[in-house]
């Protein structure tokens, strides 16, 4: 039969991060410099989006629906070991082990990549809110990470589509359809997703709507203006 696994808050963070990240690369890496002003500005856009979304996805880890739960998904080192050894395999409805700590990678990269980004400037049009905060050390660290930071998480996204490719080939799961339609293929009963918590997911969109308010125009400095009149 079939269930429901992914809840719809899931499925939207998802894509949304797939469209997103995929227009974050070729904002910067194929715009020409006509467009680069603007591209540039929507960039930042992209880089809130993506904070956003990592903020609410965390929350939903917490709040969300059962298999949404970083509780019920993350488990020991030790019995991932075990996962990846072989020793301790079974059918896995929502994330397997090996699957759950690459959602936390994949999470923590991108947001080390937007929150990195506050701190950059495109030295010539756009200032990020946070860009001058830091000294020259600091400074030279967070543009390190923003710059390189990237293609470890390209990486990740590679590896992330290879082994959906080996569960498609060798498993015959489609993973892809689960994260469309929400829905997996079980042979037994298992534990259902419950019934969608409502004051959760208004507290998680509260309370990420209020986090990145504060963080975009409430706590950066007031920007310093170059411009000297004669």
């Amino acid at each position: 039969m079939k269930i429901k696994v992914w809840d719809l808050p899931i499925r939207i963070c998802h894509w949304l991060l797939v469209i997103i990240i995929a227009f974050q690369f070729i904002s910067v890496k194929v715009l020409d410099e006509e467009m680069l002003a603007n591209a540039t500005q929507w960039h930042f856009y992209g880089g809130y989006a993506c904070l956003a979304i990592v903020i609410f996805r965390i929350l939903w880890g917490v709040l969300g629906t059962y298999y949404a739960k970083f509780s019920q998904f993350v488990i020991s080192p030790v019995k991932t070991l075990h996962y990846l050894r072989g020793k301790g395999l079974q059918d896995y409805i929502g994330h397997n082990p090996a699957g759950a700590y690459s959602v936390v990678a994949l999470l923590s990269l991108i947001l080390a990549q937007a929150i990195s980004g506050l701190f950059t400037t495109d030295d010539i049009f756009n200032d990020a809110p946070y860009y001058g905060v830091l000294n020259n050390f600091w400074q030279a660290i967070a543009n390190f990470i923003h710059h390189n930071i990237v293609y470890v998480l390209l990486g990740f996204i590679v590896l992330h589509i290879g082994v959906i490719l080996f569960y498609k080939i060798k498993h015959k799961k489609h993973l892809t359809s689960a994260m469309i339609t929400g829905k997996k293929t079980v042979n037994e009963a298992v534990h259902s997703q419950g019934s969608f918590p409502w004051l959760g997911f208004i507290v998680c969109i509260a309370m990420t709507a209020i986090t990145l308010y504060f963080i975009i125009e409430i706590w950066p400095p007031v920007p310093v203006d170059d411009y000297f009149g004669y």
